[in-house]
């Protein structure tokens, strides 16, 4: 049983979906520091960010995007109304649905927010050139195509 395990954690392809992990988790708590800075956290950077690409988006929708559940989602849609970033509107086809707009200080504060985020992503990917990002990005495109067809 032992050897099992010490032979599945030598695999590189294990030792890869724990450092993927553990890169997700890190790069994660970083963007709240430095968003925390501005009053905000990634998950309502983010959130802003759907709101103005699709404006008018669900907070159903909204959820996808950010891969939390309906709750969730609700929360951090308050919180950015509260911050008079986003408003809510009763959906034109469907009474019990809210669609989603930015305010013009969340058209004002999206690129501060980013600025931020840009700059973490600067710090982070220093001395990484764009080859061995373009070769990183093809492996995770390739694995993420590969995780969509699982379990179908």
């Amino acid at each position: 049983m032992a050897d099992d395990i010490e032979t599945a954690l030598a695999d590189p392809r294990v030792q890869m979906g724990f450092l993927i992990a553990d890169t997700s988790r890190l790069l994660r708590t970083s963007f709240d520091a430095a968003m925390s800075g501005e009053g905000a956290t990634r998950t309502k950077w983010r959130a802003l960010i759907y709101v103005l690409r699709d404006a008018g988006l669900s907070q159903s929708r909204l959820a996808e995007y950010l891969d939390v559940g309906r709750a969730a989602a609700g929360e951090t849609t308050a919180c950015l109304v509260r911050d008079g970033l986003v408003e809510r509107r009763k959906d034109a086809k469907d009474n019990r649905a809210w669609s989603l707009f930015a305010t013009e200080l969340g058209y004002a504060t999206a690129p501060e927010l980013t600025e931020v985020a840009l700059k973490l992503i600067d710090e982070v990917f220093d001395g990484i050139s764009s080859e061995e990002i373009d070769q990183v990005v093809g492996v995770l495109s390739k694995l993420s195509h590969a995780l969509e067809g699982v379990g179908d």
